[in-house]
């Protein structure tokens, strides 16, 4: 785990760079794409702002809802907090936000499916390294099953158990 990066007096979050690097990432990817489409390249990262705009409010508006009996007290200071973000809401605010910008630009077609898909996969990828490197405890819970004991690694002298 590595939840931040000290530049001196500079303190980096890796959760936020991947996530930074996530949507920079599927931009350049659906750039490509509208490229070879033959579209303006400049929509490619449109698209991925309106999937960011979208995705960070429904992230937000979902931890809000799922949340609400400990945030009440603190409704403003919780919808503008560096955490909770939800990732149901931010892939559901995100397409929203995607779809409402194809309309805007009147290419709401299958095309876009095939667009959004692949770029939707590597910012996933790029953003659970993130949860990964910051902590966020995407491990899962431990378990002590009847299969659990088998898992093992190897150490370049042969198997061994975990």
């Amino acid at each position: 785990m590595l939840p931040e990066i000290h530049l001196g007096p500079l303190t980096l979050q890796t959760f936020g760079i991947c996530f930074a690097a996530a949507f920079i990432a599927a931009g350049a990817l659906i750039w490509r794409r509208f490229e070879e489409l033959g579209k303006p390249v400049d929509w490619a990262y449109e698209m991925a702002f309106a999937g960011l705009l979208g995705g960070l409010i429904g992230a937000r508006l979902d931890f809000i809802v799922e949340n609400y009996s400990d945030v009440k007290g603190d409704l403003l200071g919780n919808l503008f907090s560096g955490s909770g973000l939800v990732w149901y809401g931010g892939a559901i605010g995100g397409a929203i936000g995607v779809l409402l910008w194809a309309w805007w630009r009147k290419y709401l077609t299958l095309t876009l499916l095939d667009v959004a898909a692949p770029a939707l996969a590597l910012g996933y990828a790029i953003g659970r390294c993130g949860c990964q490197l910051s902590g966020d405890g995407d491990y899962g819970k431990a378990w002590n099953g009847p299969w659990a004991h088998d898992l093992r690694w190897c150490s370049g002298n042969g198997w061994r158990n975990l």
